[in-house]
């Protein structure tokens, strides 16, 4: 064992390791995925590209996107992924914010904006840390709470909706009990069945978010109302059988509840006093007259307001689940219906098609999703895979399309809401100088970029600079806000920069504070697989259809070349090559020279931040916990 730790084989795993590393860094991490933004001010945010169609524009209702961005169904993409959690997306499908860092890459589930005491706030349900998140719109944490007390490990993560002024929400949660032994046997199974009868609560903010009404589907909903199929029964209900699986809850005028249950296909309501079913509408037991109308596995259920006649609900029929039921319709769509309380039975009041509804794959939404009716009574879609969705007219015209370009990554819910995002952070910004041009010519440059995450209101970059040997600053350019990141390239060196925000009257509403820019000799040669970190100017493909503009490709050729290298390694290293050894002997003074260089470097750094001048490419990492302070240094 001893030849493992001799000084040739120490030269061998580490020829090995450089020769795999670039196979290592590019496993599951989309570093230079074309499908998604990459910015020079904040490498850290990675979120995914929209590919859009307007077909009226005048008729769209304004406002931004909400989008909890999660991995597509059955795709799993690994931990720490940038492109996860909460991101608000204007109408061109730009990056608005990203909570993607401040969340920690969570599993976010129904990110929207809620009125919580007569204010706007964005709510989430982080299902990794099993709460419900209350943000403001300076982003900072101003409220969490458990969803579930009694079920910390399991926490059913569909729903929170914030009813009447905001002080109170609705979570529907998981409730794992044994039946009957009678109720096990109605549907074949001999003696109990151990089943999920799913249930729902609605917390109170004014009581520390403790329940105020509680309830649960055991003694209400029995086993056979169940419409899944698949599978063998004894199975089923050896393994906490999900015979309902609740997934959206609503508040009616009257104070009862209204509740969804896709594995029954049923919509149900519930008495607020005692707990008791007060009517089933569609499924096996429907007490409505359906008018030929079928729907199945839906979600999404929201009360729309009633009279002394009717009511109006709206859901998202996805009309197809997992299991072996055919379909109850040829495509996902919308609904909206009457419900006539007196006479007992539905009509349609109008439907919204899946826009794929004459394609033949992908018509259906999978096992997610929702539906929107925004204040100018379009509807806004939202369809599940790659976050589909649409907006359409009152009647059901499509009016706009988008999707995510990435195949990988989906969202639960979509939302549209006009907001005001007003970030405590500064601006982050990337200021990189060369003394040559690519060629190597002495041509110097300096390349800038601003990026405020969560902003909606600077509409206009005011770029300050002080150039070498000239103790003034200047005001250099006026730029108009381009996307989430606004970029410039000079001609020249500047020693520093600064941006100025300005909003639609022209009023400056944040200041960057004085950057040092990062002095380079030269740009690299090839900038196509570069990190802006680094303080490289891309970050993305060359999506011309060179060979090295493919990632499949050129992964698959590291691995064949790091495989080679570290063959051939080994096998120098087990045949006692000497020059290896010979070469690290070679390379010791070396080291002591770039050392020596490295503390002087140092120590010539420790002198210019004497200046107080603080380095671009800070990330803007903010915590929810500790805001930073516009007064404050960054």
């Amino acid at each position: 064992m001893a030849i493992l730790f001799h000084p040739w084989m120490k030269t061998v795993f580490f020829t090995v390791f450089l020769s795999l590393s670039p196979v290592i860094s590019a496993v599951n991490h989309h570093d230079h995925d074309p499908d998604l933004f990459h910015y020079k001010t904040r490498p850290d945010l990675k979120p995914p590209k929209w590919d859009i169609i307007v077909h009226d524009e005048s008729r769209l209702t304004t406002g931004y996107w909400f989008v909890g961005i999660k991995p597509s169904l059955d795709k799993t993409i690994g931990t720490d992924q940038p492109w996860f959690g909460p991101h608000i997306y204007d109408q061109q499908g730009e990056l608005v914010w990203s909570g993607s860092r401040q969340l920690d890459t969570s599993n976010v589930m129904d990110f929207r904006l809620s009125k919580i005491k007569g204010k706007d706030h964005l709510t989430v349900l982080d299902r990794d840390r099993r709460e419900g998140l209350i943000i403001n719109d300076n982003y900072e944490l101003v409220d969490s709470f458990p969803v579930d007390w009694d079920h910390r490990d399991n926490v059913n993560g569909h729903e929170l909706n914030f009813v009447g002024d905001g002080s109170k929400v609705l979570v529907v949660r998981n409730n794992k009990e044994e039946s009957t032994p009678g109720e096990g046997e109605s549907i074949g199974h001999s003696g109990p069945c151990r089943a999920n009868y799913n249930g729902m609560r609605e917390l109170d903010g004014n009581a520390l978010w403790m329940p105020i009404f509680d309830w649960t589907a055991l003694g209400h909903i029995t086993l056979n109302e169940s419409t899944e199929k698949g599978g063998n029964i004894d199975h089923k209900c050896e393994n906490d059988w999900d015979f309902i699986h609740t997934n959206s809850l609503d508040k009616t005028d009257d104070g009862d509840y209204i509740l969804s249950g896709r594995h029954t296909s049923t919509i149900y309501k519930i008495s607020h006093v005692d707990g008791h079913i007060v009517w089933r509408m569609g499924g096996k037991f429907s007490d409505f007259d359906m008018g030929g109308i079928e729907f199945s596995r839906q979600h999404n259920i929201r009360y729309q307001g009633e009279n002394h006649t009717h009511m109006l609900v709206s859901f998202l029929d996805n009309a197809k689940g997992q299991d072996a039921n055919p379909p109850s319709h040829d495509f996902s769509r919308g609904l909206l219906l009457a419900l006539n309380k007196h006479e007992m039975t539905v009509t349609m009041e109008h439907h919204y098609d899946h826009p794929y509804r004459d394609h033949e794959n992908w018509h259906y939404a999978n096992r997610r999703g929702s539906l929107q009716i925004l204040p100018n009574r379009n509807v806004l879609m939202g369809w599940s895979e790659q976050a589909l969705q649409t907006e359409h007219t009152e009647d059901g015209e499509i009016l706009m399309e988008a999707v995510f370009i990435a195949d990988w990554v989906g969202a639960y819910r979509n939302y549209k809401f006009d907001f005001v995002g007003k970030p405590l952070t500064r601006p982050d910004v990337y200021a990189v100088s060369y003394n040559e041009d690519e060629f190597g010519d002495k041509i110097p440059t300096t390349d800038v970029a601003v990026s405020w995450n969560g902003d909606t209101e600077v509409r206009t970059w005011k770029l300050y600079a002080r150039v070498e040997n000239d103790r003034d600053e200047h005001l250099m350019e006026t730029l108009p806000r381009s996307g989430f990141e606004t970029s410039f390239h000079h001609d020249g060196l500047w020693r520093t920069v600064r941006f100025e925000g300005l909003d639609s009257k022209n009023k400056t509403i944040v200041d960057s504070g004085e950057i040092r820019v990062e002095q380079h000799p030269s740009p690299p040669p090839f900038d196509a697989y570069k990190d802006p970190a680094e303080g490289i100017s891309a970050n993305r493909y060359k999506e011309d259809g060179r060979f090295l503009g493919n990632p499949h490709v050129t992964f698959a050729l590291l691995f064949i070349l790091g495989g080679v290298l570290s063959a051939f390694a080994v096998l120098l290293g087990w045949l006692g090559f000497l020059p290896l050894r010979w070469l690290t002997e070679r390379t010791r003074g070396l080291r002591e020279v770039v050392r020596y260089k490295k503390v002087a470097r140092d120590e010539f750094e420790e002198e210019e931040e004497g200046m107080g001048l603080p380095l671009a490419n800070g990330n803007g990492k903010l915590r929810l916990q500790s805001p930073q302070s516009p007064h404050e240094p960054p």
